[in-house]
C-alpha cells in the first residue's frame, strides 16, 4: 500500500484484519519503520502521521524509487507449506531443496 503521494497527509490509519492464527510480516520502502499495534482480535493498525508530499521534479527518478511504501504478506495457519508462500528466504530455500531432491542426480541415460 503506497504512503506517499504527490499532496502531505497529517494522519493516515492502515487497518490489517486476518482470520484466526494467520500471521503476516510488514516490509517498508523508502519510508521508516512504523510500529504496529493491536488493535484486536488478530488485527492490526500503523499510524502514521505528518507524511510530507512529494513533489513533482524535472528528470526525477521513478515513482515507485522514491514513494512510501508498506508491503504486507500473510500466511495461513501452518505457513508456507499449504500455499506456497514463503515467510522469508529460507523459508522458501527449504521447500525448494526440498522440491529438488533428487531431479539432479544423474541417470544412465545422462
Amino acid at each position: 500500500m503506497a504512503i506517499s503521494n504527490n499532496d502531505p497527509v497529517k494522519d493516515a490509519k492502515f487497518t490489517l484484519q486476518l482470520p484466526p492464527s494467520w500471521e503476516f510480516t510488514a516490509i517498508w520502502r523508502n519510508h521508516a519503520e512504523s510500529k504496529n499495534t493491536q488493535a484486536g482480535n488478530n488485527q492490526w493498525q500503523w499510524v502514521l502521521s505528518d507524511v510530507k508530499g512529494i513533489r513533482q521534479e524535472e528528470n526525477m527518478p521513478p515513482w515507485a524509487g522514491i514513494a512510501g511504501e508498506m508491503i504486507v504478506n500473510f500466511f495461513p495457519p501452518g505457513g508456507a507449506a499449504l500455499d506456497r508462500s514463503f515467510k522469508d528466504w529460507r523459508q522458501m530455500g527449504t521447500w525448494y531443496t526440498n522440491l529438488a531432491q533428487g531431479r539432479r542426480d544423474p541417470t544412465p541415460e545422462n
